[in-house]
């Protein structure tokens, strides 16, 4: 009888036991989505050019429906998320869409992330796992069919689609590629832009035209880009180019957008890479030496230091500026401006001349199409030139 009681005593403990494990398990489980007929539908995380994201909200039902005070957040639950304002209805069968410009929770990140849903009451009514779409620009992710599959993040019921904000998924139509590009520039050493499409990209290529030359390049997808080298032209090149992506259907893009027939151009100038000013940190103290890294070396004539002491002026009427030509020491040029008094202004300028006679000027002088300057420096006026201003020699005391 006494080891019946003691029996009873240990099986009383292990369920008490047991059943406290289980409370603490389901203390941890994130609230269960109850699901009905207001759903997410369509996710925006990576527009392009800068374009807000975007979340669409589809009404399967056959009634008009108010989700005033529903929650979004861009989290697996909306504890802290954003309420829907005031009169936010969805037609029976219809869409609302709501802009991260509207939101306070941030946008939904284009690297993958959460996004949820919850009811007036508090209660989830849907949620789903986006995944990343940074190789995906211009692209969504959307449900398969409006409304349709269980609601929570089941994503075999979703699928990265052409957007169709606002209106049904299966008018997704078949479209070309989207391209997001920044224009390719003489400094470029490797060329990156970004291609997607929801039928998938066959290739990506960036076609370059240097004078007479025509070339065809294979961009690779890196990442989320697509990148190659640039082949480096030579000082007064035009240089036309465009990017041509191809979808899997034979669609094509250009950017720019005509590209084929209207490439965008530009003329290698050159100029300088980096310039150090030694005696910047010391406070322009004695000599002031230049050193002057040049785009393209090899094909450098000379480099020309130009300055200005105190009284002296250049414009249409004098011209007392002072000429050094720089020293080559290898890739670099180094000249000097000579110890100055204390507080004097100097105001310099540098001129790179290449062989084919290309002059290329430090600030960067912009001209218009017939040839005006339209940039704040102009090599003609020194009061436009860059200064610096003497400081005194300070010693330390002797102890």
């Amino acid at each position: 009888m006494k080891n019946l009681k003691y029996l009873l005593v240990i099986l009383i403990a292990l369920t008490t036991t047991v059943s406290c494990v289980e409370d603490e398990i389901i203390e941890n489980i994130a609230p269960p989505v109850v699901g009905g007929v207001i759903k997410l539908n369509e996710i925006m995380s990576n527009d392009v050019n800068g374009g807000d994201d975007w979340i669409e909200i589809y009404n399967s039902g056959s009634e008009d429906k108010d989700i005033s005070g529903y929650m979004l957040n861009d989290a697996e639950t909306t504890s802290g998320g954003w309420e829907i304002p005031a009169n936010s209805i969805i037609t029976a069968g219809g869409f609302l869409v709501f802009h991260e410009s509207e939101w306070d929770f941030g946008g939904v990140s284009s690297s993958g992330e959460w996004v949820s849903m919850s009811d007036a009451s508090g209660e989830q009514v849907d949620n789903i796992e986006v995944p990343s779409m940074a190789s995906n620009a211009g692209l969504t992710f959307g449900r398969k069919i409006d409304g349709e599959g269980t609601s929570g993040s089941d994503i075999s019921d979703w699928k990265i689609s052409t957007p169709t904000k606002g209106s049904s998924n299966g008018s997704a139509a078949n479209i070309p590629p989207i391209i997001s590009a920044d224009p390719l520039t003489e400094f470029m050493d490797v060329y990156a832009v970004q291609a997607s499409d929801a039928d998938g990209i066959a290739s990506v290529k960036l076609v370059q035209m240097i004078n007479s030359g025509v070339q065809s390049i294979d961009m690779a997808l890196v990442g989320d880009e697509y990148k190659t080298t640039v082949p480096r032209g030579l000082v007064g090149d035009v240089v036309k180019y465009y990017v041509v992506a191809t979808d899997n259907s034979g669609l094509q893009t250009y950017y720019p957008e005509n590209g084929n027939t209207e490439p965008a151009e530009f003329t290698v100038a050159g100029g300088l890479e980096e310039l150090d000013i030694a005696g910047a940190e010391a406070g322009f103290r004695g000599e002031v030496t230049f050193t002057a890294t040049p785009y393209y070396p090899a094909q450098v004539d000379e480099i020309r230091l130009y300055y200005l002491l105190p009284g002296e002026l250049q414009d249409d009427v004098n011209d007392d500026k002072t000429k050094v030509v720089l020293t080559q020491d290898g890739d670099n040029y180094m000249g000097v401006v000579p110890e100055q008094n204390t507080d004097d202004v100097i105001s310099y300028y540098l001129r790179v001349e290449y062989i084919d006679g290309t002059k290329t000027y430090y600030p960067l002088e912009v001209e218009d199409a017939d040839g005006n300057v339209i940039s704040d420096f102009n090599h003609d006026y020194g009061t436009t030139w860059p200064t610096y201003i003497v400081e005194a020699i300070s010693y330390d005391p002797v102890v």
